[in-house]
């Protein structure tokens, strides 16, 4: 392990692309040790963290994520860092959607929706789709993926499909509840996993 300056730096944008975002928190996570370096973007967006501040160290072959997030919108980066690297310039790009950051087993989704969605679980470390409900307009879907659980490694975000929505987690830690209330319709999702 080392401890050898490893600055990382760049810019939050929200999830129109264009506006950045002030007062965020950016945190470099190294899956491989378990150990992460948090910042907090100034009013510019901007944000520098160094991973020479994780605990014990960090090697040159680890898988570093970058993630940034706040009121139901993320962004994650992942990299595999090489011999050659000394510096890392990333800028992140949010999107709505939930994260999860540890490994874990998807059991089922509840949805209720008032328009048309497709709920989306998307894998953290290989960021590949690996389950999908699609939910009618007004209609309410309980899908059990059944044995074996859907093994999600790093953690998952959900996303649903067409439009933005809000998380508020529920207090059992159990299940995470997602709305999205654009245009006056309510749309919700508990996602149990263990």
């Amino acid at each position: 392990m080392t401890t050898t300056p490893f600055p990382i730096s760049g810019k939050v944008y929200d999830v129109d692309g264009s506006s950045v975002v002030g007062n965020i928190k950016v945190v470099a996570y190294d899956y491989t040790k378990d150990k992460s370096v948090e910042t907090t973007t100034n009013s510019s967006g901007e944000y520098t963290l160094d991973l020479a501040n994780i605990p014990g160290g960090y090697d040159l072959t680890d898988t570093i994520y970058l993630y940034a997030y706040t009121n139901g919108k993320h962004g994650v980066v992942r990299a595999i860092l090489s011999s050659s690297d000394t510096s890392w310039e990333q800028d992140i790009y949010l999107k709505e959607g939930e994260l999860v950051l540890w490994d874990c087993k998807v059991i089922s989704i509840l949805a209720s929706c008032g328009d048309a969605k497709s709920v989306m679980l998307v894998e953290k470390e290989t960021e590949r789709i690996k389950g999908l409900v699609n939910v009618s307009a007004g209609g309410t879907i309980n899908h059990y993926f059944g044995k074996p659980d859907i093994v999600m490694k790093g953690g998952f975000w959900v996303i649903l499909a067409p439009t933005g929505i809000n998380i508020n987690n529920q207090s059992s830690g159990v299940a995470n509840a997602i709305g999205d209330t654009s245009s006056n319709v309510t749309n919700l999702v508990f996602v149990n996993y263990r």
